[in-house]
């Protein structure tokens, strides 16, 4: 592979790590992750885009798949919090950013009262399975682009 294939694969991955973030809500670059998102797939249907991969990778596929990687991560996140909290108490950390000229907060550690507990738990289990069927959804997608 030459320092061409290099840079072409370089401004792929990048649109595609700028796609998966906005995906999840994060700012990228100072846009917005709904205009992010659209950015990106307006690019990932470019002639350019096409040029770059060769014509190997479809981009809505990719971005089907940037999705569902991202909303996997998201469902084991949600499990790993189901499976170490029980019915009766939940325990968080929450991390704090860094505000600009000030020192970065220490993380505070929380344990929600239990009459609070359950009510967490299950909206996280209403939101796992909303992921869920959202993944399913995404590889159904997949499945009709295929054909």
């Amino acid at each position: 592979m030459d320092a061409f294939d290099n840079l072409k694969n370089a401004i792929v991955q990048q649109a595609a790590e700028d796609y998966a973030a906005a995906f999840m809500g994060n700012e990228v670059g100072g846009k917005k992750p709904a205009d992010m998102m659209q950015e990106c797939e307006k690019f990932f249907r470019s002639g350019w885009y096409t040029e770059l991969t060769n014509g190997a990778i479809d981009g809505g596929w990719l971005a089907r798949n940037l999705k569902i990687r991202e909303l996997e991560k998201a469902a084991k996140a949600y499990e790993a919090m189901l499976g170490i909290c029980n019915s009766t108490t939940f325990r968080s950390t929450v991390t704090f950013p860094k505000e600009k000229g000030k020192e970065k907060p220490k993380p505070m550690n929380y344990i929600f009262p239990p009459r609070f507990a359950g009510d967490i738990m299950g909206t996280l289990r209403i939101q796992l399975e909303t992921i869920k069927a959202e993944i399913r959804e995404l590889e159904k997608e997949n499945k009709g682009a295929d054909v």
